[in-house]
């Protein structure tokens, strides 16, 4: 995984797709989040990072239509939720 500084950024938390045993994919609309975000209108240097931490079955169900939008990353989520309880991450 890359260092990234993130400053400024947004944080999106998914834990649709955590213990769903059976598999289905749900496809919940990012692209419906991040294209407002990534508007034609603002300027390059104004963008926000947006950090995805979800779970990456729930996020590569939707990634063709996110994938073209700049400055994205995911994370699992598991990344996320160790963040919090104080729990290194490697």
């Amino acid at each position: 995984m890359r260092d990234h500084s993130f400053s400024e950024h947004i944080i999106f938390v998914l834990c649709a797709g955590l213990g769903d045993s059976h598999g289905d994919r749900c496809e919940i609309g990012l692209v419906n989040f991040v294209r407002p975000l990534r508007a034609s209108s603002l300027l390059t240097h104004r963008l926000r990072d947006i950090i995805f931490y979800a779970d990456p079955s729930v996020v590569e169900a939707e990634w063709k239509t996110i994938a073209s939008f700049p400055r994205l990353f995911v994370y699992p989520v598991s990344f996320f939720i160790a963040s919090m309880s104080g729990d290194a991450v490697e």
